[in-house]
């Protein structure tokens, strides 16, 4: 019997109506579990609940702090962030950024907390406490200092001053982890929206633990809507 006999006879048999029927009742039950289908935005559910690296990782956020964050880069118009429109961006954004939801701490170059020698005394503040400090002799005081600081060059500012970044901490309650990170990642976006208008020929990059997770989300709604 060559394959054309034998499809018709599966055709004209009784047996390919049972196997239809069956067919079809496994697509239905499949169907009825992507009901149920959700996407997962946090990084944990690429580990067993007991992988070592993991627990490891959740005691020392436990006992030290969490590692979700939001790092925002800035590329100044100018060739330099040693400047005072450029300062002045970091020191506002910095302030703005500390109304983000469930937000822990704000590091930039503007709020480094830098240390000094003042005879017997050791002097702790920050390198712009108000935008009307931002003098050129203040600006000439932070690049030197900030040059030398270990803690910012290759955190958040480049070695040759050409960038400098944002690096948000969050401690997100874990209640409701998909309303958390998009209220974390939706106040971002509105608020770079509004600092680009402010600033036109700067650049904005974001990443990070919460970034990256908030992205998960875009996707799939992008998707969903085509």
């Amino acid at each position: 019997m060559n394959r054309g006999a034998k499809t018709d006879w599966i055709i004209r048999s009784g047996a390919s109506r049972w196997l239809l029927a069956l067919m079809l009742l496994l697509t239905l039950a499949s169907a009825a579990g992507l009901t149920r289908m959700g996407l997962a935005s946090d990084y944990r559910i690429f580990f067993d609940d007991d992988d070592r690296d993991l627990l490891r990782l959740e005691q020392m956020q436990d006992t030290y702090s969490t590692t979700d964050n939001v790092f925002i880069m800035i590329e100044p118009a100018d060739e330099s962030v040693y400047n005072a429109r450029t300062l002045g961006l970091v020191h506002g954004l910095t302030q703005a950024l500390w109304r983000l939801p469930h937000t822990s701490r704000v590091d930039s170059l503007t709020n480094y907390p830098y240390s000094s020698a003042d005879g017997d005394d050791i002097l702790i503040e920050e390198f712009v406490y108000e935008p009307d400090e931002i003098t050129r002799q203040r600006i000439a005081y932070i690049e030197a200092a900030a040059s030398q600081e270990r803690d910012l060059v290759g955190s958040l500012v480049s070695a040759d001053g050409r960038y400098t970044a944002i690096n948000v901490t969050l401690r997100l309650p874990g209640l409701d982890n998909k309303a958390e990170v998009l209220a974390v990642t939706g106040g971002v976006d509105e608020l770079l929206r509004s600092f680009e208008a402010d600033y036109p020929g700067y650049r904005f990059s974001v990443t990070g633990v919460v970034e990256m997770n908030g992205a998960f989300f875009r996707q799939r709604k992008r998707t969903s809507s085509r």
